[in-house]
């Protein structure tokens, strides 16, 4: 399978009440399967969310929760790529309800259909990104809030950015728009993001083992090169990085003149018992060298 496209819907405000999924797989610009599934949230229905998809606690009296409906779905988040309509909310829903039920979680990549809508279609093409309004610009009819109908929508937008970019498959659309594709793995997920227009070279192009798919926060200043070509050598490793701590974060870089408050916060994450490392400018120094010299040993015992 080329991708596939997800969808949840919820019972309630909180990420872990999802009641309904839907999972629509494509190869060669052809969808290939669908599959349905409605979930006991084991969570208390809004009456705002039944107004929004129209599934109520009855509908779902008789359904499996989210830990049985996963043994039914988990093949298809193998090591995939997969696309949501609004990424953060629903790779969200599926890592907090992951998390609830304590369920081992899978590596994948993830793609958002918002962010490509939003590069292909200005709003004098149409009024806004919504699934509703894109879906009648196509000419398809569905049913909103259906997590399946909205799941398929997000395959007609993904199939029509690659025959408008003449592009083969999702990597290259990816690319021809200056996407970076999110990351949801055992430890954390990281939004998929556009590459600003300085940093277009911000993209793995050598990745290193120790900073492929980690989550690096930094603070300060580097003390002997630009902070563009800081961060470039980060990404160009493999790296994802950002300047907020949180339990997502693998490390945390100190620079010159760091902020006190970001090692304190990473300090009292170490005390609660998450796996967070702080280095300073000179370990991130060894650590690249290191790499490189595992890197090349590796490959010179392969050619001999």
């Amino acid at each position: 399978m080329e991708y596939y496209t997800i969808d949840f819907e919820t019972a309630n405000a909180s990420l872990t009440s999802p009641c309904s999924i839907g999972i629509v797989g494509a190869n060669n610009g052809k969808i290939i399967m669908k599959k349905y599934f409605l979930i006991h949230p084991e969570e208390p229905f809004l009456p705002m969310n039944i107004a929004i998809h129209s599934i109520t606690p009855e509908d779902v009296a008789n359904s499996p929760n989210f830990k049985s409906v996963w043994e039914d779905i988990k093949p298809y988040f193998q090591s995939q790529i997969i696309f949501s309509h609004c990424s953060f909310f629903d790779f969200n829903v599926l890592y907090q309800t992951m998390e609830k039920y304590d369920i081992s979680k899978p590596i994948f990549r993830f793609g958002d259909t918002v962010r490509i809508a939003r590069l292909l279609w200005d709003k004098e093409t149409m009024p806004n990104h919504k699934l509703d309004t894109i879906a009648a610009y196509l000419e398809h009819e569905f049913n909103h809030h259906n997590a399946l109908s909205d799941a398929e929508v997000c395959v007609h937008i993904v199939e029509r950015a690659k025959k408008i970019l003449q592009v083969d498959d999702v990597k290259e659309l990816y690319d021809a728009l200056d996407l970076r594709f999110g990351y949801f793995g055992p430890h954390r997920f990281v939004d998929t993001y556009q590459l600003k227009q300085r940093y277009r070279s911000n993209r793995p192009r050598h990745p290193l083992p120790s900073f492929y798919d980690k989550l690096f926060i930094y603070s300060g200043r580097p003390s002997k090169e630009t902070k563009n070509d800081f961060l470039n050598r980060l990404v160009d490793a493999g790296a994802y990085v950002d300047t907020m701590v949180s339990k997502k974060a693998d490390y945390l870089i100190l620079l010159e003149n760091y902020k006190i408050d970001k090692r304190l916060q990473a300090e009292a994450l170490i005390h609660e018992g998450h796996p967070l490392v702080i280095i300073t400018e000179q370990d991130l120094e060894r650590m690249i060298q290191n790499d490189l010299t595992n890197t090349s040993c590796a490959s010179r015992k392969n050619n001999s």
